[in-house]
């Protein structure tokens, strides 16, 4: 088991770790990364009608959209009038109305079997991310009988990652690598927010994470998964990295008074500095 470090960073202060590595990318492999945010409604499906649901999410990290994924979050509130899954259809559009917004079907009645389900949309969605950043869920029973409740559910966005400037995910998002081996992600990653606001870093084995823009904010980053993350030159954070799994890698300083605490489950590695 690896032991339990924490450090904060001071003026001055230099330690040194063992470094790791990063594996590369297959050349001409395309490379992705996936952002997930989670929206919770609440929120009853009336009989023969239509709940939408809308998320705005200006600076999701994604340049060139190549997948969208939606998980939903179903409820059968009513014990007297359970639920009929088979009642519920739904739909996705990206954009508002001045833009070209692109509109998908997600399901058709009778294709949800499960209160918790995901369903993917590829060409609909295929191209650049609308500058809105608007995405609306449209979940509609189509009969009488059986009342539905959404209770939440999950947008998960696969495409090329941004190569310069700021990503900020916003409140309680993830950002995962889609591609085996290692995947670059120019812009610098920002956390604003703690506990369940705080932003994660989650690599699966063999899909690491090339963070070179670096973290800033003045929130939590936690990094989940077996998998590798490096990351740069971070002068602009000042929050906390909390290690669960895997190996972080620190190429770069981070900013005064930021702090990493690397679990039992993490490694750590890397120069780390101000």
């Amino acid at each position: 088991m690896n032991p339990r470090i924490q450090f904060t960073t001071r003026s001055g202060l230099a330690l040194l770790f063992w470094a790791g590595f990063l594996t590369t990318a297959s050349p001409g492999a395309a490379q992705m990364v996936t952002v997930e945010k989670t929206v919770t409604v609440d929120k009853n499906i009336t009989d023969n009608g239509t709940l939408r649901s809308g998320l705005t999410w200006t600076n999701a990290g994604i340049s060139v959209i190549d997948l969208v994924a939606v998980t939903l979050n179903v409820s059968s509130p009513f014990t007297s009038n359970p639920a009929d899954l088979s009642d519920l259809s739904a739909s996705l559009r990206h954009g508002n109305g001045a833009e070209s917004y692109r509109l998908g079907s997600l399901f058709a009645a009778g294709d949800m079997t499960s209160l918790s389900q995901t369903f993917t949309q590829g060409i609909s969605f295929d191209g650049n991310y609308l500058s809105s950043g608007y995405w609306n869920l449209a979940v509609s029973d189509g009969q009488g009988g059986g009342i539905a409740r959404l209770d939440s559910w999950k947008l998960a966005i696969t495409g090329a990652p941004l190569s310069s400037g700021t990503l900020d995910l916003g409140s309680g998002a993830v950002l995962t690598a889609a591609s085996s081996g290692t995947t670059e992600v120019g812009a610098a990653v920002v956390s604003n927010g703690t506990g369940a606001s705080a932003i994660t870093l989650a690599t699966d084995s063999g899909k690491n994470l090339n963070l070179s823009g670096g973290l800033s904010g003045s929130g939590n980053f936690s990094k989940t998964g077996e998998g590798t993350v490096r990351i740069g030159n971070s002068s602009g954070f000042s929050g906390r990295l909390d290690i669960a799994g895997g190996t972080t890698v620190i190429a770069g300083g981070l900013g005064s008074g930021s702090a990493v605490r690397v679990g039992a489950g993490g490694k750590l590695g890397g120069t780390h500095h101000r």
